[in-house]
């Protein structure tokens, strides 16, 4: 059986409206030992936590705790992020 080969152009179809994607802030994280954003990748489990509230006026519904290291002075921390999932 032979292959039929077909060809596409690459993109959205013609016609297709353009699309606004949301946009939204993001805090680094900072060590408190020396005030430095750079830090190692994130290692271990991340602990969640299902729990709904307000930070800074808008809504979240699950506290994330993820393990990493400062690059700069290596002291080891946990980053605190509240995610608003659906």
């Amino acid at each position: 059986m032979a292959k039929v080969k077909t060809t596409r152009s690459p993109g959205r179809p013609e016609g297709s409206a353009n699309v606004s994607p949301d946009q939204s802030e993001v805090r680094l994280s900072r060590c408190k030992k020396c005030d430095s954003t750079d830090r190692e990748a994130y290692f271990g489990t991340p602990f969640e936590l299902e729990y709904a509230g307000l930070k800074d006026g808008k809504p979240y519904t699950h506290i994330v705790q993820k393990r990493t290291r400062c690059k700069n002075c290596g002291q080891h921390r946990r980053d605190i992020v509240h995610e608003n999932r659906k």
